[in-house]
């Protein structure tokens, strides 16, 4: 069984500055969750 650690805050934080403003319809954030997973 193989394990592997993702350094999410250093993912997170770089996915949110990458990103344009990506917003849902209530202005909710969604730019850095969207890259996050991207990347994964």
């Amino acid at each position: 069984m193989n394990y592997y650690l993702i350094d999410g805050y250093n993912m997170a934080f770089r996915s949110f500055y990458a990103m344009p403003e990506l917003t849902r319809s209530d202005g909710f954030p969604t730019g850095a969750l969207h890259a996050f997973f991207a990347g994964i």
